[in-house]
C-alpha cells in the first residue's frame, strides 16, 4: 500500500495516477552456499528520486543448530529522502509531498524439533517506522503537479512488537493438537518531522507498553 501509484480519488469518474518518472538505480546481492549450516543473504538496493536517494539494505541469515534447531533472524533497513508520494485529499484534490521515510524490521524465527511429532517454534518480530513529507504539490492534471498548502497531518509513525510461541503435537497420524501464544504492543506515539527513527532506542520503549496476548488451542483429525 506504501507503494501504490493511484490517488485515491475514487469518486473520479476517470483514476489519478502519480507520475512515475524514470530513475537511476542500482541493485546489489550476496549470498552465500546453501547446503552449509549457516547461510547469509545480503542485498542493497538505492535508487535516487526527485528528493534525494532511496536505500533499502536487507540482512537473512539461517543458521542450523542441529538436526532438530533452526535459527532464521531477518533484518531489514529502510531509508527514503525525497521520493513523491500520495499523503491525502485536499479539497477532493490529492495532494502530494516528498516523503522522508525510515523503516527498521527485525524477525527472529526459532525452531526445534523435540521428536518428529512434537515441535515447538518462537517468533519474534520488531517494527519501527516513521514518514514525514515536504514540498507539498496538489494533482492538477495528468501529470501535472502545483503548489499546495501543508496537510494537516505531514509526519506519522508506528512502533510494534509481537511474540508467538507454536505448539505442534501430532498425537496420530495426519492429526494434530497446537497451542499458540501471542503476544503483541504497538503504538503510533513517536512522531518526528525528520522521518527518522533510532531502533536502539525506540523499540525497547515496547516492552513496557500496554500489550494484548492471546492464548489458542486447535484440533485437527483426520478421520480415515
Amino acid at each position: 500500500g506504501m507503494d501504490d501509484r493511484e490517488l485515491r480519488s475514487f469518486m473520479s469518474p476517470r483514476k489519478r495516477y502519480l507520475a512515475t518518472p524514470r530513475v537511476p538505480w542500482v541493485n546489489l546481492g550476496f549470498d552465500t552456499a546453501g547446503n552449509r549450516p549457516l547461510y547469509v543473504r545480503v542485498t542493497l538496493n538505492r535508487e535516487w528520486h526527485e528528493g534525494g536517494a532511496s536505500t533499502d539494505l536487507s540482512l537473512y541469515q539461517n543458521l542450523k543448530l542441529g538436526d532438530a534447531t533452526e535459527l532464521q533472524l531477518s533484518t531489514s533497513r529502510v531509508h527514503d529522502q525525497g521520493e513523491r508520494k500520495y499523503i491525502a485529499l485536499q479539497s477532493g484534490l490529492p495532494l502530494t509531498g516528498l516523503r522522508r521515510y525510515t523503516l527498521f524490521n527485525q524477525t527472529v524465527r526459532l525452531s526445534h524439533a523435540f521428536t518428529p511429532h512434537l515441535t515447538v517454534q518462537v517468533f519474534s518480530q520488531w517494527l519501527g517506522g516513521n514518514w514525514a513529507y515536504r514540498d507539498p504539490k496538489v494533482y492538477a492534471g495528468d501529470g501535472l503537479l502545483a503548489p499546495a498548502q501543508a496537510a494537516p497531518a505531514m509526519a506519522a509513525s508506528t512502533r510494534v512488537w509481537n511474540l508467538s510461541l507454536i505448539t505442534r503435537w501430532e498425537f496420530r497420524p495426519g492429526s494434530a493438537l497446537f497451542f499458540v501464544y501471542s503476544h503483541g504492543a504497538s503504538t503510533a506515539a513517536h512522531v518526528n518531522d525528520r522521518g527518522t527513527l533510532s531502533p536502539r532506542l525506540d523499540l525497547p520503549r515496547l516492552s513496557s507498553l500496554p500489550s494484548d496476548a492471546t492464548l489458542q488451542a486447535k484440533v485437527s483429525w483426520l478421520f480415515r
